[in-house]
């Protein structure tokens, strides 16, 4: 296959991302073009300077003699392929499928899109696991006083969690930690105690 000319390679349409700059402005990203970046002051200028940087990015690359490469949306996608499992595979995903009164396809995108579901829960569930091991973890030693930063949605709230001495009172009502001493736990909002 003979390479494009460059006016083709101009002429494709590769899509971009637009974050904003904490700095200020925009940052313009291409992602099916390795290294083609640009900052936009305003909403306004982002897609001139996107089309800006992507054109000096392919000429570029061009004159090189380098590779463009193509957007990755340009791949198709028919929705078919072959997959090749063991009869005893075929046998229970029909059988299944025909209980669940649906097509073998149906059922079978059905359990790969839950899968894929599943695998995104179980990565958010392992977060959350670790955050509270490390929670656990501080909450283990008796004598830790310190602050705990959660957030609900965007409120932000603030949990005080203090041992309290051996001599001290504890507060009425606050559990018996195991050593003669009480935990006591204080959930803070917008610094008022809640």
């Amino acid at each position: 296959m003979a390479r494009k000319t460059l006016q083709e390679y101009l002429d494709t349409i590769y899509p971009y991302t637009v974050e904003p700059d904490p700095e200020g402005g925009f940052v313009v990203i291409f992602p099916d073009l390795p290294g083609c970046a640009t900052v936009a002051e305003t909403p306004e200028e982002i897609h001139s300077m996107a089309e800006e940087a992507r054109r000096l990015w392919i000429e570029s690359v061009y004159e090189r003699g380098m590779d463009v490469p193509e957007p990755l949306g340009a791949e198709q996608y028919s929705g078919r392929f072959v997959v090749r499992m063991p009869r005893s595979l075929h046998r229970r995903l029909a059988e299944d499928a025909r209980r669940n009164g649906v097509s073998l396809n149906t059922y079978t995108v059905a359990l790969i899109e839950r899968a894929l579901g599943a695998t995104a829960k179980d990565e958010r569930l392992e977060r959350i696991e670790r955050r509270l091991e490390r929670i656990e973890r501080r909450l283990v030693n008796p004598s830790t006083q310190f602050d705990l930063d959660v957030r609900v949605k965007e409120s932000p709230y603030r949990v005080d969690w203090e041992t309290t001495p051996e001599a001290s009172p504890a507060p009425v009502g606050a559990p018996e930690n195991g050593r003669g001493r009480r935990d006591r736990l204080t959930l803070i909002k917008g610094g008022v105690a809640a």
